[in-house]
């Protein structure tokens, strides 16, 4: 607490301190190389002193680490200047470092709320400890683990009786928390407070709603193959956005926006005038390939090339296997686990990762996984509850079967590591290959993820191929580069999305690239001629 009390004495003199000293305590304090410089000259006097007010804010909370990017100060100024705004970007450019800055530069005696929207469990755990642990910003998260006990909702978020805030000045939560959820369409407490126009109520302080993986409005929302309204609060984000002020600030985070997702979000939760902050998609050292497996994407032994045997944890690289179900991931697990020397198994070596798993159990799986020295290789997790993860240092990324949408694919290729040699792999079907792209003519023309209909097609639960977005499908059939074939369906007209740096762009050029080359154990190409037919794996 005595650290939390000196850090807000701190920033409350960057907050308020002259423009002359801003602009002094910037050339002295902050290293020239840092800056961005470029940027800073071109603004008018008073948008560049709030930018210096951000960067002292910023480098003050690090202790002193970090210094905004353009990016992050054209965030906080289209929030000063009271406009929406679209951020797409990789995480890793500071989607948390924005959502602070915006925050601390509110006049604490305003009592302002920020209510971040996110979907899941990691996410919010990591951004509730840096955002008190780093900045100082009391912040609680809300969701269906939170209590529901009148004193932790009056101490925390605010007390209806005396009209009195609580401690918290930003709520993680998730999007059912602030409308109606199916299936029971009541409101949470948090819901009920948003929707009570009292004049000195928590409606009137909500300040600005940031969206984390905000293409979740347009991927997660639509009903192809779940209840209408199962996970529809996503799709749903219109209603809180017109039932509060019309001051209230959006803003949308997320790596990937291709057109037609940018004009669901210009729909349900951005103003006309929205301010775009954009950096390309760019993962030059990945290099990105697909496979069609031997049977099924059930048939255990198509996953025994993730695995280095004779097994050393030293040759064994990183790998995110991500499947469509948790029971599949359960096995796959398992069956790798038993793959392993006696010795090395049940050490943690193989994990799995789903959201219906303990806050405890996934952060041990995060740290194992995140730490040089931690033990776990592989995680095999349910691809709905991970793509947004930032699990880092992962030298391979394969997704069994085809994605929901591609942009599931693309947010799951960002866990590969920056720098060095990395590869996405997308595992299929041979009925992928045998689908007519004609059958998606009745679709919506406008969304390259559109499936077939699924009325005219196999009875009863739908299978994978039912579900096959028409991108998947041309993904797998065309012979175009991968990357090539990413930029286009992002929209991507930079020079810089195409552009590789690591050894092989994919695998549609014949330039020498072997698959069987990136991947640690040997492909399985089906059973040999002493194998016994029906084997389980």
């Amino acid at each position: 607490m005595q650290y939390a009390q000196k850090l807000h004495e701190r920033l409350e003199v960057f907050r308020n301190c002259s423009q002359e000293e801003i602009s002094s305590l910037v050339a002295a304090v902050i290293p020239q190389e840092c800056l961005p410089n470029h940027f800073l000259q071109d603004l008018s006097d008073e948008d560049r002193i709030l930018c210096y007010r951000a960067i002292m804010l910023s480098w003050g909370a690090s202790q002193p680490t970090m210094v905004p990017t353009e990016m992050i100060l054209r965030v906080v100024l289209a929030d000063k200047h009271g406009k929406d705004a679209l951020v797409q970007a990789e995480r890793s450019y500071g989607y948390q470092l924005a959502i602070a800055l915006c925050i601390l530069l509110d006049d604490p005696a305003e009592n302002s709320i920020t209510i971040t929207v996110s979907p899941l469990k990691r996410i919010q755990a990591e951004s509730d400890c840096n955002m008190y642990n780093i900045f100082g910003i009391p912040t609680v998260r809300i969701d269906k683990e939170t209590p529901s006990g009148r004193e932790w909702w009056d101490t925390h978020v605010y007390n209806p009786d005396t009209k009195g805030m609580g401690t918290a000045r930003h709520l993680l939560v998730t999007p059912e928390q602030i409308q109606k959820s199916w299936p029971a369409w009541q409101l949470s407490k948090l819901g009920v407070l948003m929707q009570d126009r009292d004049e000195h109520g928590f409606y009137n302080n909500i300040k600005r709603i940031n969206v984390e993986e905000a293409h979740s409005v347009q991927t997660v929302s639509i009903p192809k193959y779940t209840h209408p309204y199962a996970r529809s609060p996503w799709g749903r984000l219109s209603e809180p956005k017109i039932i509060l002020p019309r001051r209230v600030l959006w803003k949308a985070f997320s790596t990937t926006v291709p057109p037609h997702v940018l004009k669901t979000l210009e729909n349900k939760i951005l103003d006309q005038d929205f301010v775009p902050i954009r950096q390309p998609y760019y993962r030059p050292y990945t290099m990105y390939a697909t496979h069609q497996v031997y049977g099924s994407i059930e048939k255990l032994r198509n996953y025994e090339c993730f695995l280095k045997l004779p097994f050393s944890p030293e040759g064994q690289p990183r790998v995110l296997i991500l499947v469509d179900n948790p029971f599949l991931a359960s096995r796959i697990a398992e069956y790798l686990d038993e793959r392993l020397p006696p010795e090395c198994q049940n050490a943690g070596i193989i994990r799995q990762y789903h959201s219906v798993m303990s806050n405890a159990y996934i952060k041990k799986v995060y740290d194992s996984l995140f730490k040089e020295d931690g033990v776990c290789r592989i995680v095999v997790a349910v691809l709905g509850d991970s793509v947004s993860v930032d699990f880092p240092n992962i030298d391979i990324v394969c997704l069994a079967g085809l994605p929901p949408t591609m942009v599931d694919a693309l947010q799951s290729a960002t866990s590969l590591k920056l720098y060095g040699p990395s590869l996405f792999l997308i595992f299929y079907e041979k009925w992928a290959k045998e689908i007519d792209q004609d059958e998606y003519e009745d679709g919506d023309s406008s969304d390259p993820d559109r499936v077939r209909d699924v009325d005219d097609l196999s009875p009863g639960a739908p299978k994978r191929s039912d579900k096959a977005p028409l991108s998947a499908i041309q993904l797998v059939q065309s012979s175009e580069c991968l990357r090539c074939f990413y930029a286009d369906y992002l929209g991507e007209d930079s020079p810089q999305a195409t552009l590789y740096a690591g050894p092989f762009c994919c695998d549609r050029h014949d330039d020498g690239f072997e698959l069987q080359n990136w991947l640690p154990g040997p492909i399985y190409t089906g059973p040999k001629t002493r194998d016994v037919p029906a084997e389980s794996a």
